[in-house]
């Protein structure tokens, strides 16, 4: 009897059952609805910062947080292709080292998109931090021009409520963009784009790690 290979075993030894399966891909479409509320939320953010115009060489500036999500649910369908949908059993040995070859390269694209999200969410960093002083004696006035203000770490239309509240503070506005904030608001929305590079920073070592660990066991 010839031995049973190893990734088939572990996919005979998967749960098949129907609440599984159902658990499973419940977690893919969430996921796949993720990215397309990042995609809204960065699509209506990059709008303000840029413009009706499509934010050519500023992509990554404005959907950090798509193109992470997008890639690590590539990630997630190459484990699933690589363990669960066509185990290696039913392959020939020829097959089998074609779609390894295969899924490695696709994997490694992952891999440089999520390092390309990274420098993304740097960038947002530099975006937040590089504003020069505006100083407005009437804020108010500014509605009537289409000004935006940073509200957390996002874009708001400013509105007549909120200038009042801006009305004799120190003011910064986003280079190039008709975006206002106060400094405490602007300092909130740097640290926040750091907290965002660091968890990236934290999710790349997990895949570095992931990935020198199943070359170490080969």
């Amino acid at each position: 009897m010839e031995p049973r290979d190893d990734v088939a075993t572990m996919t005979a030894a998967r749960p098949s059952s129907r609440p599984y399966r159902l658990f499973k891909y419940t977690v893919y479409g969430l996921l796949a609805a993720n990215i397309g509320f990042f995609f809204l939320e960065e699509a209506a953010d990059s709008l303000e910062l840029y413009g009706a115009r499509w934010p050519r060489g500023h992509v990554i500036d404005a959907y950090s947080a798509t193109v992470d999500t997008f890639a690590w649910a590539c990630l997630l369908l190459l484990f699933e292709l690589e363990t669960a949908a066509l185990p290696a059993a039913t392959l020939k040995a020829r097959a089998r080292d074609r779609l390894r070859r295969l899924t490695a390269a696709l994997r490694g694209g992952a891999y440089l998109i999520i390092l390309y999200a990274f420098y993304g969410y740097c960038r947002q960093y530099v975006i937040f931090t590089d504003a020069e002083p505006f100083p407005v004696t009437d804020v108010c006035a500014l509605l009537e021009q289409g000004y935006h203000y940073v509200r957390v770490d996002h874009f708001a239309p400013l509105s007549a409520e909120v200038c009042r509240a801006m009305q004799g503070q120190a003011l910064l506005r986003m280079r190039g963009a008709e975006i206002i904030a106060t400094l405490p608001a602007m300092r909130e929305a740097a640290r926040l784009a750091v907290t965002d590079i660091i968890n990236a920073a934290d999710w790349l070592l997990v895949v570095f790690l992931l990935e020198a660990e199943m070359r170490l066991r080969r």
